[in-house]
């Protein structure tokens, strides 16, 4: 690449980041920050949290002593790390040689799986104590808290860098100001935004944070708390917001935060109720340039300003790449011959190798072939459970039609037991059927029941009701309940040919599973693919860091780097196979003998069952004579002919 080539218009930030993630360009480039600046009790830390997604700790004697470093990545393994570093403001860089020994017992790295991330706040709380003292407010710009987020959620490639809160007018601390500002001047940098945080209920032509952020480099002002300006006094607000204000910082922005009484709020419900208050709330929804409130637009403002940094600076960038690069060499050929290190490269990629196998067939730590094994078994489940492996089965929670001698009653399986099922009624009228219950309007003695409930009491099976009543299901017997199959009407209504109508439409049964193998099994499979790529993924993650020297980190990316490309390519060809795989499942073998038999067999089933029910074969029988027998065969028969083509097709 020259160095004078321009970004393509094309790309987007997020799409730069993660090709810089990708490349391991951030570990040895400074890449835009975006550090954020303010009072104590100024909304900072909703400001971090909202931007990044994550919770952070708000307790104010906590930020005012030790900055924070807060990296967003996008990546398929959802992971935070965070750890102690110390740091180098010569060159933004952690400073893996630091030679102070008595500070080395400071070290502390915890990595958290995304359903312990609600441990970040307490982690970055501990961390924050292991070189702070109680009481004491200095500031140590000497060591930071590195927070780490990772996954597929992310998506904008943030560096944010939380700065010690100032605290204005503090006889007991008045050097603080001055702290953070000589804190941000050494870390300052042409790559650098600062978001300069200031509520919106205090005095905006003397704020500490205007004075401490004044320099050449690009700086957001954001103010917060507009649920907390008193009434009337929105227009000043309002007057930064549209720039009609005689402050020499411009471009103010203003965000609203969840507060201390809503702090139980997840911070996606924060951001849903921030926009609803914006667009409802004067005179917030009567500001034309929208652009300027809430979260969501700060994130993309970020974005396409960070995109411009990165264009602007990318002649710079190259120009540092190719540097370090001269000087990574001079450095090489310090060490050993080349054969040597070829060597030592073959060594290390057998040694991933073996550790990947290991961990496949789950004789490792993390066993990658166990998470597979339980991921697969899950999938099995879930399929036997779906539709179309139950769609001829009577299970809990279906709707089945129950054959009596004088018709049949729709219903809901509300209990199975191994000889029989108790079904509720669905439509009104059928609250009493002599088909579904025993008895109605029980009163409950003692029992507490909520509405539906269904218990067993000796031999009886109830169902609680409103008002403090129940009613004894009757224990109907399997054969005499089938599933309902009024759902297909809609569908061979949409779908009858003229054409031999009396006939199956074999239209109607390529749609019917074409439409459970798409609801059915695209759910399984895809969420399988998904967990068969995060296990590869974290396998192949922990295999590199459990088999490299950290000294080696661009070994670590190199090798990384060619894993996941493979472990996409895997994934894009196993996506491929199950697309096959369910678009051939879609168009059934409709020559197969047992599925024709299995269709004429269905054509009388129905007619059958009512005809054994009414005559009470299913029971003992009884003796009829020809008028009875007779009677019997016209009321079923009438029945029969009352049924609707769409009633009979879907039979």
């Amino acid at each position: 690449m020259e160095a004078s080539s321009p970004i393509p218009q094309s790309w987007s930030n997020a799409a730069l980041g993660q090709l810089f993630a990708d490349t391991s360009v951030a570990q040895w480039v400074e890449l835009p920050w975006i550090c954020v600046m303010g009072e104590t009790s100024s909304g900072k830390s909703t400001v971090l949290s909202q931007l990044s997604g994550i919770e952070l700790p708000t307790d104010h004697t906590l930020t005012t002593k030790i900055p924070t470093l807060i990296q967003l990545r996008h990546d398929f393994v959802c992971q935070a790390r965070i750890q102690l570093i110390p740091w180098n403001h010569h060159s933004r860089k952690h400073n893996y040689q630091h030679s102070d020994n008595r500070e080395e017992q400071h070290h502390h790295k915890v990595t958290l799986a995304q359903e312990q991330w609600h441990e970040i706040p307490l982690q970055i709380r501990h961390v924050q104590g292991l070189v702070t003292e109680k009481g004491d407010a200095t500031i140590r710009s000497d060591w930071w808290v590195s927070v780490a987020i990772q996954g597929p959620h992310v998506s904008h490639p943030f560096t944010l860098v939380d700065l010690p809160g100032l605290i204005q007018n503090s006889p007991e601390h008045p050097d603080i100001p001055q702290q953070v500002q000589a804190l941000w001047k050494s870390i300052q940098h042409e790559r650098s935004i600062l978001l300069a945080v200031h509520p919106s209920t205090s005095d905006f032509h003397n704020a500490a944070v205007w004075a401490s952020s004044s320099s050449d480099f690009i700086i957001i002002p954001v103010l917060t708390k507009p649920d907390l300006i008193d009434p009337g006094a929105e227009s000043a607000v309002v007057n930064l917001l549209t720039g009609q204000h005689p402050l020499p910082l411009k471009g103010f922005h203003l965000i609203k935060g969840r507060g201390q009484a809503a702090l139980d709020q997840s911070i996606e419900q924060a951001l849903q109720e921030e926009e609803r208050f914006f667009q409802q709330q004067e005179p917030w929804r009567s500001i034309t340039d929208t652009t300027c409130l809430g979260t969501i637009h700060l994130r993309e403002k970020l974005s396409r300003m960070q995109l411009d940094l990165w264009r602007k600076t990318l002649p710079s960038i190259v120009n540092e790449i190719r540097r370090k690069r001269v000087e990574a060499s001079r450095v090489m050929e310090q060490f050993q011959p080349i054969q040597d290190r070829r060597w030592y490269f073959q060594e290390q990629s057998q040694s991933l190798l073996a550790k990947l196998q290991a961990s496949i067939q789950g004789r490792s730590l993390y066993s990658a072939g166990a998470r597979l094994h339980q991921a697969c078994t899950k999938y099995a489940d879930s399929i036997c459970q779906g539709s179309l492996y139950t769609v001829r089965s009577v299970v809990e929670g279906a709707h089945v039609l129950v054959t009596t001698p004088r018709g049949v009653v729709p219903g809901g399986v509300v209990h199975i037991d191994k000889q029989f099922c108790c079904v509720d009624f669905i439509h009104e009228d059928d609250s009493s059927s002599e088909a579904l219950f025993d008895r109605v309007g029980i009163s409950i003695q003692d029992h507490k029941v909520e509405v539906d409930d269904v218990w067993l009491e000796g031999s009886k099976v109830y169902i609680a009701r409103e008002g403090g009543v129940c009613d004894s299901l009757k224990k109907i017997p399997f054969h005499c309940v089938r599933t309902d199959p009024s759902w297909l009407k809609e569908k061979i209504a949409e779908t009858r040919a003229d054409e031999l109508a009396c006939f199956l439409n074999v239209d109607i049964f390529k749609g019917v599973v074409a439409d459970f193998v798409e609801a059915d099994w695209r759910p399984p499979c895809d969420k399988l693919l998904q967990i068969t790529e995060d296990v590869a993924r974290k396998a192949v993650s922990e295999s590199i860091h459990n088999t490299l020297d950290e000294r080696y980190p661009l070994l670590q990316s190199l090798l990384e780097r060619h894993c996941r490309a493979i472990v996409r390519s895997l994934m894009e060809h196993a996506q491929e196979q199950v697309d096959m795989h369910l678009a051939a499942e879609k168009q059934p073998y409709t020559l197969d003998l047992l599925l024709l038999e299995n269709i004429a067999e269905a054509r009388h089933r129905s007619l059958r069952r009512e005809l054994e029910i009414a005559f009470r074969l299913d029971q003992e029988g009884g003796v009829y004579d020809t008028q009875a027998i007779q009677a019997i065969m016209d009321d079923v028969f009438e029945r029969q002919k009352q049924k609707t083509f769409e009633d009979h097709t879907a039979e």
